[in-house]
């Protein structure tokens, strides 16, 4: 039982640390599993760029958004940001 509360507790840890890596966080103002305070919360810890894309509920397959040129475009960037990145450690 010792080991199951251990792994559980130093795996919720890690997500509160820093990513090593670009990321993007979007967010919606009416999500019903994330409200903005918490995005915005993430954002912080992650170190994560974010962006706030109004009324969208929660954002997924099911949310009605269809193709999303908005979220293509942010995979985009952050293809980019990710890309740049690499750049600069290789230099």
């Amino acid at each position: 039982m010792k080991f199951k509360q251990w792994t559980i507790a130093s795996c919720f840890s890690s997500f509160m640390l820093p990513l090593d890596c670009p990321s993007i966080l979007i967010s919606s103002a009416n999500d019903p599993w994330m409200s903005a305070p918490h995005a915005a919360l993430w954002t912080r810890r992650w170190r994560s760029e974010l962006i706030e894309e109004g009324r969208l509920g929660h954002i997924n397959a099911d949310s009605g958004l269809g193709d999303w040129r908005a979220g293509q475009q942010y995979l985009q960037r952050l293809g980019e940001l990710a890309h740049n990145k690499l750049l600069a450690f290789s230099a």
